[in-house]
């Protein structure tokens, strides 16, 4: 269900919870045709939805009103309405779990007792202008698994990790994607993360509901492992392009338009809002442990741009970083003790920075991102950006191949084309039409 105009956990914290619990207790005795269109639009949820959870069943920050938090896993109990014996109940039971307990587990969840209005601890960025104290208790949704009888197999089944153990135990990356929503599911069994690709289209000009057009949902991805940071008055941004614009203001990205997927490749188009003449044709290509971008800046005015990777927050002590020279290639590592994150820029940037900020993480007041910088100016042909954002464990050592997995990159501007050979022999070529 789309959320007018965009895609977030609306969809199942709302909608589809919804119709489940009218159909039980009211429609299938009072309105069975009803009931059953409400429970056939239910059925899909079990192939796609439990994917969008790691592998500990913790959810994504991404959307609006975030600080519900677990009521994002409340629809997986219904399922036990379903009574279907295809479903995973242990999978499904196991999300919910670990949704559960990715929250009350945090020590910043509750202060004073009460929940906060943030993510884990309070986070003003992520707040929308309609929240107020009570609204965390939206959250209380997930407990209508109490009304899905004991011994329903959801219940009584065995947890267990469903295709994480399953379908995707022998694969490095997995890619779902949804016809329909033009969203892009992405599991990463190396870390055991999940990530989402979405779109959003929304001005925030004149716009009596900003946050549509806000970092809740103008990220490049949204990944599990690593919350959305919030943009910086300095340009400081993560997972996100921004511009310095006409007012001397930094810029993001906001207004998408899906292309396609296709051979595992995310294709989007975007223009700045504030000036038609600043725009990218965007390709978003999943690797083992990280994402390829292959970027096509068609701008037809100077800017100065700036790409981030994802943020890292400050846990236990300050984020490290360091500095390696691969093939007279630069690469940037950070780790913040749990993680670790490699930016690597191979085509069309003017350089990188390692950015120390503070109040802009969900997760700690000081964190540190990687941004490359372009001081972009318009030619016969666009500017190409391929850059490479990579990840790992924190304590795992990089080899040189898993840092540099690209062997060439061949630009075919009168195709719109590049073609990406890769070191283990296998080629990929993106078409920018």
């Amino acid at each position: 269900y789309n959320d007018n105009p965009a895609f977030d956990y609306y969809s199942m914290w709302a909608f589809q919870l919804y119709g489940v619990l009218w159909s039980e207790y009211f429609g299938n005795k009072y309105y069975p045709d009803y009931a059953s269109q409400f429970m056939a639009n239910f059925k899909p949820v079990k192939e796609n939805y439990p994917y969008l959870f790691d592998r500990n069943g913790r959810m994504i920050m991404w959307g609006r009103s975030i600080s519900y938090r677990y009521a994002a896993a409340s629809p997986l109990p219904m399922m036990g309405f379903e009574h279907d014996p295809a479903t995973n109940y242990g999978w499904m039971r196991r999300i919910t779990s670990g949704t559960l307990l990715q929250f009350i587990q945090h020590p910043d969840f509750l202060k004073d007792s009460v929940p906060t209005l943030g993510f884990y601890g309070a986070f003003e960025p992520a707040v929308q202008s309609y929240s107020c104290r009570g609204s965390v208790y939206w959250g209380g949704k997930i407990f209508f698994a109490l009304l899905v009888p004991k011994d329903n197999p959801f219940w009584t089944a065995t947890e267990n990790e469903g295709a994480w153990a399953g379908e995707m135990a022998n694969r490095k990356v997995h890619n779902l994607f949804q016809k329909g929503s033009d969203i892009l599911i992405t599991d990463y069994p190396s870390i055991g993360a999940s990530e989402i690709r979405a779109w959003c289209h929304v001005p925030i000009l004149n716009a009596w509901e900003k946050f549509r057009g806000s970092e809740n949902y103008n990220r490049l991805s949204y990944n599990s492992a690593f919350p959305w940071q919030a943009d910086g008055e300095n340009g400081e941004v993560a997972m996100n392009y921004v511009f310095k614009n006409a007012e001397n203001q930094w810029e993001p990205l906001r207004l998408y338009t899906f292309k396609k997927y296709n051979d595992g490749i995310y294709y989007r188009d975007a223009v700045l809002e504030t000036n038609d003449k600043i725009k990218l044709k965007l390709a978003d290509l999943p690797l083992d442990h990280g994402i390829l971008r292959v970027d096509m800046n068609v701008s037809t005015d100077t800017a100065t741009v700036r790409l981030g990777h994802y943020a890292l927050p400050q846990l236990s002590g300050p984020v490290t970083e360091t500095t390696r020279i691969i093939k007279k290639q630069e690469v940037r590592i950070i780790s913040n003790g749990q993680y670790q994150l490699a930016m690597i820029p191979l085509e069309g940037w003017d350089y990188m920075e390692t950015i120390k900020t503070k109040g802009l993480h969900p997760q700690s007041e000081n964190s540190t991102v990687i941004n490359a910088v372009d001081a972009f100016t318009p030619g016969e042909q666009p500017t190409l950006y391929v850059t490479l954002m990579l990840w790992k464990k924190a304590g795992e050592v990089w080899k040189d191949s898993e840092l540099m997995p690209v062997k060439k990159i061949i630009y075919m501007p009168d195709k719109q084309s590049v073609l990406i050979r890769m070191k283990d022999g296998k080629e990929k070529i993106i078409w920018f039409d």
